[in-house]
């Protein structure tokens, strides 16, 4: 006899409409493209292609597909799971934040940084996409609507925006809900209540090759352990941006993934 799983709980379609307890002002209609952090992982060959830092000094040599993938997204994951980011000039550093840095260093977060033309949507204003309310997210909470304006591009002129969702594969959970020309508003007044929890222990699955697991909920406590993409997990708790897996044993939210089998 065929298993039944149950169902998940139905979500509301899109809707373009401002969200009640939102006091926002239409900017207008802009073009919505999407980047993303490329992994060497994904890539194929030999690690054969040099990168310099800002100084000029050799980072090593990586794969050929990833070094030209990275410098169109900007940031990119090495096969040890260190963080590449672009920094001017044809040279790249790396910088701690799992998912890069956009402008003014600032950590670039998935499904809430956008980039924008500064000229036109100034660094730091909160934008409503109404469109992508409702949308679950992989650390398993359901999106808002609500984007900051937190990075740049050479080709981000005018109406058209940039919407980082952290991987490739994740673009279609905004992208699906008709997010690719779309009216934009700046958030002048949020007063909706806050989100419901995300409840534990959960299901979760490894996102990324070579994650560390720390001692503690902080990337400068010391590392018990690498965890390997596809890898099944239980997470027990969340503290800021880490997830506890036991005792001693923490991981970066967004090496994982708990919106279920169903929802990837």
């Amino acid at each position: 006899m065929a298993s039944r799983r149950l169902a998940s709980p139905a979500r509301p379609a899109p809707s373009s409409a401002v969200p009640k307890g939102v006091t926002a002002e239409s900017l207008g209609e802009f073009k919505v493209t999407y980047y993303w952090v490329t992994c060497e992982d994904d890539a194929p060959g030999e690690r054969d292609t040099e990168l310099l830092d800002p100084k000029g000094a050799a980072l090593g040599k990586f794969r050929a597909a990833f070094v030209k993938r990275l410098k169109m997204e900007g940031t990119g994951r090495t096969l040890e799971g260190k963080t590449l980011n672009w920094a001017g000039e044809g040279r790249y550093r790396y910088v701690k934040h799992p998912w890069g840095t956009g402008a003014k260093d600032a950590p670039l977060e998935p499904f809430r940084s956008i980039a924008v033309d500064p000229k036109v949507i100034p660094i730091g204003t909160k934008i409503l996409i109404p469109q992508a309310v409702g949308a679950l997210l992989p650390d398993g909470s359901t999106h808002d609507g609500v984007f900051v304006a937190a990075d740049t591009g050479s080709a981000i002129k005018g109406q058209h925006i940039d919407l980082f969702c952290g991987l490739e594969r994740d673009m279609k959970i905004i992208q699906k809900r008709g997010v690719d020309a779309v009216v934009l508003h700046k958030v002048t007044k949020d007063e909706r209540s806050a989100p419901a929890p995300v409840h534990f222990p959960r299901a979760a699955v490894v996102r990324f090759g070579k994650v560390a697991v720390y001692k503690a909920a902080g990337s400068d406590a010391a590392s018990t352990g690498m965890l390997e993409k596809g890898e099944k997990l239980k997470v027990l708790g969340r503290e800021g941006a880490f997830f506890k897996l036991g005792d001693e044993r923490w991981v970066e939210a967004p090496a994982l993934d708990l919106r279920g089998e169903e929802s990837r």
